[in-house]
């Protein structure tokens, strides 16, 4: 029974050491333990163009012997800064912010004489950023597809035509014949217009015309293959309208043609236009000559109900067509 309460007696002691240690954390340092070092570094962290204090600061402490880095914080967002618990040595600081070119500080020292050490402001540059000019093209797609119409770039359906006709014939579902005659899927009952205005010829006269217009002054091709009720579409095939580009004058145009044959065919015609703004005139003057020798039988005779003859022909011809 003396035994137990002994150690008892005992267990209690020591617990109530253990306690008394507990409530005095500022005694001595216990064996193998190093007392905290006293040194630190402030200062504050502020823009070269007199802006104001850096946020935040990234402020990173460096041996100078090795430039290894020792510990580092971040500063306030009034730019200062404080890194306590230095040993002595020689130091320096590496400073960087966000917009800011980083900054080596010179050396300081921390000794026990002079356990604290102000470097005061540290002034950083800003990054100067030089931004390049940017140029954003943007081009408009080749075919441009309306409720009414498609519209076609010329030079793009047509990069090596020499004149709108050329043109014409390069465009999707528009066709033009030996001859310069124009048809759309087929059909030459078309409607040819110039900038949203009909053109007062057809036939050849307006196969010759097309082919003295330049093909670089042409800006698309529409074709409307369902005009509606304000073109008098009836009996057309569709319109197709040549729209050349702005501010485009043909001036003064004109075009001859001739052609002959034997025995003694020959045909020859002209044409000249002009166009300035809304005004548009043309003219077309066509000649032919045939001059060929005939020759021919001619019999006919005619019937009454019954079948008998009431009269007959017999006819031979030789002469010339003038």
């Amino acid at each position: 029974m003396k035994r137990i309460l002994f150690v008892l007696i005992a267990l209690v002691l020591n617990l109530a050491a253990v306690s008394l240690r507990a409530q005095n954390p500022g005694g001595p340092p216990q064996a193998g333990q190093q007392p905290p070092a006293p040194g630190e570094v402030t200062g504050i962290i502020v823009a070269a163009d007199s802006s104001g204090p850096v946020a935040r600061p990234a402020v990173a402490l460096r041996n100078k012997s090795d430039s290894k880095m020792v510990t580092g914080t971040m500063g306030s967002a009034d730019g200062t800064f404080r890194i306590q618990g230095l040993r002595p040595g020689a130091y320096y600081l590496r400073v960087s912010g966000i917009g800011f070119t980083p900054l080596n500080t010179p050396e300081f020292t921390i000794s026990p004489d002079a356990p604290v050490a102000n470097v005061g402001s540290i002034k950083l540059s800003r990054i100067s950023v030089t931004l390049q000019a940017v140029e954003i093209t943007g081009e408009k797609p080749t075919v441009i597809i309306e409720p009414d119409r498609n519209s076609y770039k010329a030079k793009d359906v047509a990069p090596a035509a020499a004149n709108a006709s050329d043109v014409l014939q390069a465009t999707p579902s528009v066709e033009v014949d030996a001859d310069g005659k124009v048809s759309l899927r087929g059909n030459e009952n078309v409607a040819i217009q110039i900038n949203g205005r009909p053109t007062p010829i057809k036939g050849t006269a307006l196969a010759a015309y097309l082919k003295q217009i330049p093909a670089n002054i042409v800006e698309r091709i529409e074709v409307i293959p369902n005009p509606s009720a304000k073109y008098d579409p009836e009996g057309m095939a569709g319109i197709i309208n040549i729209v050349l580009k702005a501010n485009t004058d043909l001036g003064l145009s004109g075009g001859v043609n001739t052609g002959f044959a034997t025995p003694s065919r020959f045909n020859s015609g002209g044409n000249v236009g002009y166009q300035r703004g809304a005004v548009t005139l043309f003219g077309t003057y066509g000649f032919n000559a045939d001059d060929r020798n005939i020759v021919g039988i001619n019999d006919r005779q005619r019937f009454d109900p019954n079948g008998s003859t009431l009269d007959f022909q017999n006819q031979d011809i030789d002469g010339a067509n003038k």
